[in-house]
């Protein structure tokens, strides 16, 4: 089980010249915890979650408990952190079962070695844990845009790191998968003290089942806390620039837009 928090403090980033990230602090966030990354396009997200993966360079701190992650070399992070992007690239011949042992291979699971048959096991339950048994022997570019983001999920969760970073992992996935995706990953965290971010645009999704929602907007973090605190309609006017109502209704976030401000 995890136990360490993760702590970000006075985070900058960008491409050249241009700033993307500004100096973002987040109070820590425990381990075990699913926390959303949501706000419109081009607001950050992204870039922060690739600095945290140590994928993009920047500058501030990032720490995971006493470790500063951006002292780490680039083999030393991804045992501890593992970044899913949008999407694998299409033309890859490899099978789903050859990249989630691969991805075993590249990047070890941290303080286990693993003998050729423990990884096929291990690579092999978390492919049908994921809900894809029926592919594993398919080649990436024979798969659809969803497929290839649930065989992309098969490979971050293989390494059982203790950050897990999701860029929009539901974007292409059908109803059934994407309330099979939520449900497995929520359930992860809180079996292994996995510290989950993840960026999503359905607030409703984010809201359901996120211990924590970020709100950003330009680079900036514009609110932070429970679903219920941090997404309101005085948010999302000033973020996303709507008219909306936001209600609890049986317990749920229900966000109902009235139109665009």
């Amino acid at each position: 089980m995890f136990t360490e928090a993760l702590q970000i403090e006075g985070l900058s980033a960008g491409y050249g010249a241009r700033t993307v990230v500004h100096g973002l602090s987040i109070p820590a966030i425990p381990p075990g915890q699913l926390v959303s990354l949501i706000g419109p396009n081009a607001a950050g997200k992204t870039t922060l979650l690739r600095t945290i993966a140590g994928l993009h360079a920047g500058e501030g701190s990032v720490r995971l408990g006493a470790r500063e992650l951006t002292k780490l070399s680039l083999a030393d992070h991804a045992r501890l952190v593992t970044y899913m992007p949008q999407s694998l690239p299409q033309q890859v011949a490899l099978t789903v079962l050859e990249t989630v042992t691969g991805a075993l291979r590249a990047s070890p699971v941290e303080g286990a070695r693993l003998s050729d048959a423990e990884i096929l096991e291990r690579a092999m339950e978390v492919i049908d844990r994921v809900g894809i048994t029926g592919l594993a022997m398919t080649q990436l570019d024979r798969l659809s845009g969803g497929q290839r983001q649930l065989a992309s999920l098969s490979q971050a969760l293989a390494r059982g790191p203790r950050v897990l970073l999701l860029d929009e992992p539901i974007s292409a996935l059908d109803l059934h998968f994407q309330l099979r995706v939520m449900k497995l990953v929520h359930q992860i965290a809180r079996e292994t003290g996995m510290i989950v971010l993840m960026v999503l645009h359905d607030l409703e999704i984010a809201a359901r089942w996120s211990d924590r929602v970020l709100i950003f907007a330009e680079g900036r973090l514009a609110a932070d806390g429970a679903p219920a605190e941090a997404i309101n309609s005085a948010v999302l006017a000033d973020v996303y620039r709507v008219a909306a109502e936001v209600k609890l209704v049986d317990g749920r976030l229900r966000i109902d837009l009235d139109g665009i401000l």
